[in-house]
């Protein structure tokens, strides 16, 4: 059928259609808006230029209309006159769609694809885009599961089990293997097998857990006998296995991308064992046999600031980080580290939805880990060039100690950054909610608190009540951190530590 206006009315209704903020657009925009989501529109930064981004809940949606999209539907119908161009157009349009789509995904975004014909449905009220969003769980487009930012990243199964003194005590057995492991064949297999092994003694007397390389082998001592199977896990001779007790948790975690253990023995009523468990979402008591959580990719297992730090304790590197922020950045610190305020600052600016008026605690959790995937993305690009230039500098003479010198002040920045980020963010809740503090005011023998409530002057103050006055220590990590605040405010009797 011929076109009934002409070529020149065809090109100018054509390059009329919008390509944002379109009809189908602006009706979700609004529904999802009523329902309390909060957005960015038509971010540039993201592959593809997503009609709407979800910093919150790491997703994007994308509003397509039928006929430029290629959508089959009662929409879409190829053009009748200049079909070959029309075909080719629209066939490149679905190619740099699937192409943008897989680098949001290989980048950890969630995606959705809300269609032309849908929204035009009489009664459409995006609930079922709403439910998608809520569930972080599963990711939006075609079911995918999304794997990046959770546990099954670097594990695909755990097994957990408390050690018998049979196992630990050499006086008692020179076995070199674990029991009770009936409940552990469904991650190991039905074949014989020696995987490679790290093993780590966890206790909270040390800072630095003790690690060694060893094997563990995965075998059936029956395995000529027709009817009978007896499985059994042996371990090789090892330091952090000496130092095991009965009582001691004994965590496996499996990688299926190395293929390899990581086994790791937390000491009795530890906190180290306290934060495996909360780790791997394991409630209740851990019995004398091994027990294993697959499909590491429930709400829990997502990787929030905690999880990564409890990961990189255990020798775990974390390698996130988001390189759509890198440029701004660079030109921003000029291509320096900032200030801890100053980077603070700028990560709670890249969220602009979170707001710690509606929730603080959601607000601290969401800061906090933007600004460590922010940090990692500009400390990966700083320290890189430096390591490049210490190497073009050491080609014929190599010394190790720059380079030692390098990760030394690398590993201490991200440590002492780590704590005045959890103050930052804790200083701009208390700002927004027109608390009044002082911080870091010196008190007794020069102490100096991270947060006094009301203030460093009602401390100071004899005649103000004790009763009071309030002392918040804030760090990154509680572990053996009371002992650290019980002597910085000898008036305030009660201590709080967050």
């Amino acid at each position: 059928m011929a076109d009934i206006v002409s070529p020149a009315v065809r090109s100018r209704m054509m390059s009329g259609i919008k390509s944002k903020n379109t009809k189908p657009e602006i009706i979700l925009r609004k529904q999802l808006h009523g329902m309390g989501f909060r957005y960015r529109l038509h971010d540039r930064r993201l592959p593809g230029t997503p009609d709407m981004v979800f910093p919150r809940y790491h997703a994007v949606i994308f509003i397509h209309g039928c006929f430029w999209h290629g959508h089959e539907c009662h929409i879409f119908k190829w053009p009748s006159s200049n079909t070959e161009f029309w075909k080719s157009k629209i066939n490149a349009n679905k190619e740099r769609d699937n192409g943008n789509k897989q680098k949001l995904l290989d980048a950890g975004w969630r995606i959705a694809i809300v269609w032309e014909c849908a929204v035009r449905k009489s009664g459409y009220t995006g609930q079922s885009v709403a439910r998608k969003l809520a569930d972080r769980r599963i990711g939006m487009a075609g079911g995918y599961k999304l794997k990046k930012g959770y546990l099954s990243q670097y594990f695909d199964k755990v097994a957990f089990k408390s050690l018998g003194a049979v196992e630990t005590n050499y006086q008692v057995s020179h076995q070199h293997e674990f029991n009770g492991v009936k409940g552990i064949r469904d991650m190991l297999g039905d074949k014989r097998e020696t995987y490679k092994a790290k093993f780590i003694y966890l206790t909270d007397d040390d800072d630095n857990p003790l690690s060694e390389d060893g094997t563990l082998t995965w075998y059936d001592a029956r395995e000529n006998h027709p009817t009978r199977t007896e499985w059994r896990l042996y371990y090789s001779p090892n330091t952090p296995m000496q130092l095991a007790e009965e009582g001691d948790a004994l965590f496996i975690a499996k990688s299926a991308a190395t293929n390899t253990l990581l086994v790791i023995i937390a000491e009795k009523d530890s906190t180290a064992s306290a934060q495996l468990q909360w780790l791997f979402g394991i409630s209740g008591q851990i019995n004398p046999t091994f027990s294993v959580r697959a499909e590491l990719e429930s709400e829990h297992d997502r990787l929030d600031f905690a999880a990564r730090f409890i990961l990189e304790q255990i020798g775990v590197s974390i390698d996130e980080s988001d390189d759509h922020y890198l440029e701004a950045m660079l030109r921003r610190f000029n291509n320096q580290f900032p200030s801890t305020a100053e980077f603070s600052q700028y990560a709670r600016s890249t969220l602009p939805d979170v707001s710690c008026l509606d929730s603080p605690d959601s607000a601290l959790t969401a800061w906090m880990e933007r600004e460590e995937i922010l940090y990692r993305t500009l400390e990966k690009y700083l320290v890189g060039e430096q390591l490049k230039k210490l190497i073009a500098k050491d080609k014929n003479q190599p010394e190790t100690e720059p380079f030692l010198e390098l990760a030394m002040s690398t590993f201490h920045r991200r440590k002492a950054r780590a704590g005045s980020a959890l103050e930052n963010h804790l200083e701009e809740i208390f700002q927004k909610f027109e608390i009044p503090y002082t911080r870091n005011g010196i008190t007794e023998q020069r102490h100096k608190p991270d947060f006094i409530f009301p203030g460093i002057n009602q401390y100071h103050d004899k005649s103000f009540p004790a009763a009071k006055l309030t002392m918040l220590g804030a760090k990154s990590t509680c572990k053996d951190r009371w002992r650290q605040i019980l002597t910085e405010a000898d008036r305030i009797p009660k201590k709080h530590l967050i």
